[in-house]
């Protein structure tokens, strides 16, 4: 996927582990823009645990290569509505969503050390 080593299988192990501990869109208010970034941050979280295992092995991921794997994770979990036809800052709805949450994740876990 991408280039991206190890995408798929770090895809399948965040979902495997998230499906049943995601948020209803219900505890939004049925806001699913703003339940759509919980799953994506829900998936953040438990993604990261993939990745370090990668970086163990001498695999670095880009911000990019990050928000990518994310987005597409997101995809299998999120279901479709119009506004992901839209497109923000020139890339699909989600993925826009998946970087901004990514920067956002490292500019404050960067900020820390």
């Amino acid at each position: 996927m991408h280039g991206i080593p190890y995408s798929q299988a770090i895809i399948e192990q965040t979902l495997s582990g998230a499906r049943h501990q995601l948020r209803d869109p219900g505890d939004f208010n049925h806001d699913m823009s703003r339940w759509e970034f919980s799953v994506l941050a829900s998936l953040y979280g438990r993604m990261r645990t993939q990745l370090r295992a990668c970086s163990a092995l001498g695999v670095e991921y880009s911000t990019g290569g990050t928000s990518w794997v994310l987005y597409k994770a997101g995809l299998d979990v999120i279901p479709a509505r119009p506004k992901h036809g839209e497109r923000r800052n020139g890339r699909p709805f989600l993925l826009d969503r998946a970087a901004a949450l990514v920067a956002d994740r490292e500019a404050r876990s960067s900020s820390t050390n």
